[in-house]
């Protein structure tokens, strides 16, 4: 009996190294979680990055269709047929034309669709034609895509590549869209497609 350790003879002891014992590795247990709690929302943050990110190339570089919708609105007393779309949470437009301009528009592409001569049609006529708003629609996707791509160039001109991949693993890309360049600068929208489409196959 007199080899028995203290714990093994006192009880009272032997509770108090088991209570010492198990709040040390609740402690641990705690620390661990916090631990595992803190990568999984690195994890969440950087597959959202990468969804991001791979939207962005989706349209900005292959020229993905996006999801857009148009509107007719007065702006100094003229309708303009403007175009929205969604893109990094935000709402975005761009302003496409007039009814009249839109119109000469599709005829100087030699466009099949079938454009009555005479007066302009309203916004209601306007929209009842589908292959009208389909060729619309293309020009305003085009257009958003403008819109992106300048975005883009922009954030990444202020936060080159090499600057974000020398932040490592850990790291989180934090740059933030600059705000909104307005594209309604009266450019030659041709013009500004044309470069697009250059960068798009220099980057491909």
């Amino acid at each position: 009996m007199a080899n028995k350790s203290a714990s093994q003879s006192d009880p009272g002891q032997l509770a108090k190294v088991l209570q010492t014992t198990h709040s040390k590795y609740s402690k641990q247990l705690e620390r661990s979680r916090s631990e595992a709690e803190k990568h999984q929302t690195q994890v969440k943050n950087i597959e959202s990055e990468l969804k991001t990110l791979q939207a962005d190339i989706d349209v900005a570089v292959h020229g993905k269709p996006m999801s857009v919708s148009l509107l007719h609105k007065t702006i100094s007393g003229t309708a303009y047929i403007k175009a929205r779309c969604w893109w990094h949470g935000k709402q975005r437009e761009v302003q496409v034309g007039t009814i009249p301009a839109v119109l000469e528009r599709i005829r100087a592409l030699g466009s099949q669709v079938q454009i009555a001569d005479g007066a302009d049609p309203t916004w209601a006529e306007f929209k009842g034609n589908e292959a009208i708003i389909e060729l619309v629609k293309e020009m305003a996707r085009e257009k958003l895509r403008l819109y992106i791509v300048k975005r883009l160039t922009a954030e990444y001109q202020a936060f080159p590549v090499a600057e974000v991949a020398s932040g490592g693993a850990e790291s989180k890309v934090t740059a933030q869209p600059k705000a909104d360049l307005d594209l309604d600068t009266g450019e030659d929208w041709y013009a500004r497609w044309g470069m697009a489409n250059q960068l798009a196959e220099h980057l491909t």
